[in-house]
């Protein structure tokens, strides 16, 4: 039991981290766009940018945590936390 929780609340998580990273620092966003125009014409770039290199880590991190605390039981007290942060940002970006 103990090792797969291990597998996919950690090790997962830890994998695609890296991966993100790796693809961040060594592959750059120059060769994935040329590989991809290989074929077509990349229309979508600019978000396929933003979401590899701030969505992407942010959620991955969230789901991280989010396995940790559930081991620990701090799951409420992290969704709760979470809720108050995006209606913050939300009240920040919306209201001007």
């Amino acid at each position: 039991m103990e090792y797969d929780f291990l597998t996919n609340s950690i090790m997962m998580p830890l994998a695609a981290l890296a991966t993100v990273i790796l693809i961040l620092l060594c592959v750059k966003f120059n060769a994935i766009d040329s590989e991809v125009e290989l074929s077509s014409k990349f229309k979508r770039k600019r978000m396929y940018h933003f979401i590899l290199k701030y969505l992407s880590i942010a959620f991955i991190t969230i789901i991280l945590l989010s396995s940790i605390a559930n081991v620990f039981g701090w799951i409420v007290i992290c969704l709760i936390t979470f809720h108050l942060l995006f209606l913050s940002l939300f009240k920040c970006f919306c209201i001007k």
